[in-house]
């Protein structure tokens, strides 16, 4: 009976660590041309798993397509990253990633869709072809999955690449590491519930 408590409880915590996405604007990079912003979300989907969601907001110029005159138009990406760490500097290596884009189109482009390529040990991934760009007005999203080597990790620093244009941003994802730290809790009470219950 009180096994089967610690297992519900822990179940329970681990779901309400993980229910609630994490979600910034990625402003433009002032050193380039870039205007407008993209919306990325981080969502928990297991102790060292998380989803990945990016959207082009509405936002930017949409003129001057060829990048001739003096304003140059929001380019669609076709690089995204993601850096897991620590406050204190140190990262969170990349176990495994993954990512495409849907088909669709905007005023930056017309998409087929398509899978990206990423980077070993890192979430930086690379459309294959213009067709798997991600528009920057919204025309089409990016999705991908990421598991790293742990959980423990205090925010994520994000930048998207665009011709030679970049937005970038950081935002705190606190929820997997106090996941982590409440099942490792949970599992030690019931394991020292079972040594008390064989004592007695």
């Amino acid at each position: 009976m009180l096994g089967r408590f610690f297992a519900l409880a822990a179940v329970a915590v681990f779901t309400c660590a993980t229910a609630r996405a994490d979600t910034l604007t990625v402003a433009p990079d002032n050193a380039t041309p870039a205007s407008g912003s993209y919306q990325i979300s981080v969502n928990p989907s297991g102790p060292a798993t998380f989803t990945i969601g990016v959207l082009g907001n509405s936002d930017g110029y949409k003129d001057d397509p060829d990048g001739s005159g003096p304003l140059e138009a929001k380019r669609p990406a076709q690089s995204i990253g993601l850096l897991f760490s620590h406050v204190n500097g140190s990262s969170v290596p990349v176990v495994e990633a993954t990512g495409f884009t849907t088909a669709g189109a905007d005023p930056s482009g017309s998409f087929s869709g398509g899978e990206w390529t990423f980077l070993s040990e890192q979430f930086r991934g690379t459309a294959v072809g213009t067709g798997a760009r991600l528009g920057a007005f919204g025309g089409n999203s990016f999705t991908g999955t990421v598991r790293l080597a742990n959980g423990a990790f205090d925010h994520v620093d994000v930048f998207i690449l665009g011709g030679s244009q970049m937005w970038s941003g950081s935002m705190a994802v606190p929820e997997p590491s106090l996941a982590g730290i409440a099942l490792t809790g949970l599992l030690a009470l019931r394991r020292r519930g079972r040594r008390n219950g064989r004592a007695t």
